[in-house]
């Protein structure tokens, strides 16, 4: 069912998974894509002497760039608290904005979403029932926003897949059933739907539009392509994507950001010198052209880059934050984060110049 902030879904809980040891692999099985900007592709599978290749050439290390230093910064609102009410979350894991500033949550443990008027800061609406049919949620955990503001769900074990919904929350497709261990999703320029998974370090693009049904009751979308990334990560955390078709993956154990093409060919990474420590997000804010990477250790760090992966300036939280889950960004220069106290911090994002600092 879906409607206004009155109704109730069953609890269920689930262990989170820590961050654990990787092993890397020596050998990537890629499937080349033609131009990501290009609405005919096709998917052929490359050479192994091409792909072993890609291990040997040089890559770029974006970490002789001069020490940015960090400036103190705090929230600008919260809202949430524990609990099964309207505004209230059991685990609220993933985060994105609508196209009006409105704040979509993913409440994991209460298999809902729900969407908050950011100047109210309260539930303005909420849809989801516990179950495995089309249109049930089970352990959703990840969102994103398609264009004409689809929500894009990603669900996490015992059943991982992807769903698709309007913002009024009526159900529209799933797909999906390749998926093991989802950890993050993004959506390009083009509308595909870019999924990384955690444990297989795999990134998958699929097309939003409807193609051959992989289930009995759903269309599921036409894979455009996938990458097998093992070689160069050991625990993807994030990912998002810029105007010029570039992936970006935040590494929480290397302490990188990796980017990427959509053939999976390592261009360069971004940090060292102790700039990223732990990186649990990465984030595009459009308006300013700007890579948005966060991490919480020791501190919630908030550093921008521009798209080459020079750095222009970072803040520091004034508030010691719990375990972080997600963050988003808004239209309005807005970092939106989800926390496991179970409310929502949103700060302001802005120049250094021009930052009220406390």
């Amino acid at each position: 069912p879906v409607g206004s902030c009155d109704q109730s879904s069953g609890y269920h809980s689930f262990d989170t998974s820590s961050f654990g040891q990787h092993q890397r692999r020596l050998s990537s099985h890629r499937r080349p894509l033609l131009n990501p900007s290009a609405k005919e592709f096709s998917l052929d599978t490359i050479s192994d002497d091409y792909s072993s290749n890609q291990h040997h050439q040089h890559v770029p290390l974006l970490s002789s760039l001069p020490h940015v230093p960090r400036y103190p910064t705090s929230y600008e609102y919260k809202f949430g608290s524990l609990g099964r009410g309207d505004n209230e979350f059991l685990e609220p894991n993933g985060i994105s904005f609508l196209s009006d500033g409105k704040i979509v949550i993913v409440d994991t443990n209460s298999s809902q979403v729900k969407i908050f008027d950011p100047l109210r800061r309260e539930c303005v609406f909420k849809f989801g029932v516990s179950g495995t049919r089309a249109g049930a949620i089970l352990y959703p955990y990840r969102i994103a926003v398609l264009p004409g503001d689809q929500l894009v769900l990603v669900q996490r074990s015992p059943r991982p897949m992807i769903q698709i919904f309007d913002k009024n929350g009526q159900f529209i497709r799933r797909f999906g059933n390749d998926l093991e261990s989802p950890r993050a999703v993004c959506i390009d320029q083009q509308g595909r739907i870019i999924v990384i998974e955690s444990k297989i370090m795999k990134i998958h693009i699929y097309e939003s539009t409807s193609g051959k049904s992989s289930f009995s009751d759903s269309c599921e979308s036409r894979v455009w392509g996938a990458c097998d990334l093992k070689e160069h990560l050991s625990f993807p955390t994030s990912v998002c994507v810029n105007d010029r078709n570039e992936l970006y993956v935040s590494d929480n154990e290397s302490h990188f950001v990796r980017v990427f093409d959509y053939n999976g060919v390592h261009l360069k990474d971004i940090g060292g010198n102790g700039n990223i420590s732990y990186p649990i997000a990465c984030r595009i804010n459009q308006s300013r052209r700007e890579l948005i990477v966060v991490d919480n250790h020791e501190n919630f760090n908030i550093s921008l880059y521009d798209y080459d992966g020079n750095k222009k300036y970072s803040y520091y939280s004034l508030m010691k934050h719990a375990q972080c889950f997600d963050v988003a960004v808004g239209y309005n220069d807005e970092l939106a984060m989800a926390s496991k106290d179970y409310k929502i911090y949103v700060y302001k994002l802005g120049d250094s110049n021009n930052h009220y600092y406390y």
